[in-house]
């Protein structure tokens, strides 16, 4: 044998050796994968039972779920208790997409996972909170629950399928920027919505800038308020006004007069005021 044939054997044994590598280290992640699905799958499971055994031994959710499939009334109690639990479960439908977007779930796995959410999606109370709760769901998980619901439309309530939500409150102003700082001091949670460059270059363009925008929004826990602008001032009472509940009224009120709002009458249970451009609102004495 030839120093060129050895030469040729040591690369054979070479290849034969990586390929070997490969071969070892493609069998140890397929055998952690399958370990890693294995616990998923066994804690989705475990949260399954949790959850079924809930709704099974929690008396006010045992009875306020018998209540709603008879349409009969849930007491305060019952409709608490029946919330949190609803919540939890679109929660967990949620994660169980998640999971069958990542390949945990195979196919007929998650058309059985499907057809539990169909179930759920029928009583009235999980198609409120899901539809009232605002865009806080996966993009792709909300498609799958609106295919869902449009079944259901199709297939018994339709009226109930198309429920509509609130999404913005809009309020006329003379200064619509300087009405929306007053706002979003005063609620909780709220904030004058940030201007990137684009949107200031946009306003450049109309020959605006931020503090004369003509449309202010503010976003929070709530609907997305929008300060408009108005080019009349306002001579009449507010058709809509809100109601505002904080701590103790008179130091809610006394908060509020010190951002700019005044007092027009005062109550038993509620005070109304006016915000710095005249839009009555109220204050209650909190529950």
């Amino acid at each position: 044998m030839t120093l060129q044939d050895l030469g040729n054997l040591g690369e054979f044994v070479g290849a034969i050796g990586v390929i070997v590598t490969l071969a070892y280290l493609a069998v140890q992640i397929r055998q952690s994968s399958l370990s890693t699905r294995a616990n998923i799958r066994q804690a989705i499971a475990g949260q399954q039972i949790a959850y079924i055994n809930g709704r099974g031994t929690d008396p006010a959710l045992r009875t306020g779920f018998r209540k709603m499939a008879n349409g009969e009334e849930l007491t305060p109690d019952e409709q608490q208790a029946c919330t949190f639990h609803s919540i939890a479960g679109i929660r967990l439908f949620e994660s169980y997409h998640a999971q069958h977007a990542a390949g945990i779930f195979g196919e007929k796995d998650w058309a059985a996972m499907r057809q539990v959410m169909k179930n759920a999606f029928a009583l009235p109370m999980y198609r409120e909170l899901f539809l009232g709760s605002g865009p806080i769901w996966n993009a792709d998980f909300s498609k799958v629950i609106g295919g869902i619901l449009a079944e259901i439309g199709e297939s018994s309530s339709p009226s109930e399928a198309a429920t509509a939500r609130i999404r913005e409150i809009v309020i006329d102003a003379l200064n619509p920027a300087a009405l929306a700082r007053f706002w979003a001091a005063a609620l909780e949670g709220y904030s004058v919505r940030a201007y990137d460059e684009a949107e200031i270059a946009r306003l450049a363009g109309i020959g605006r800038t931020p503090e004369t925008d003509p449309a202010v929004a503010l976003d929070g826990p709530g609907p997305t308020i929008f300060l408009q602008k108005s080019a009349a001032p306002k001579t009449d009472r507010n058709r809509v006004h809100l109601d505002l509940v904080g701590v103790a009224r008179p130091t809610e009120v006394e908060r509020l007069c010190g951002l700019g709002a005044t007092v027009r009458d005062e109550h038993d249970t509620f005070t109304v005021l006016r915000d710095p451009e005249g839009n009555e609102f109220c204050v209650l004495d909190p529950e």
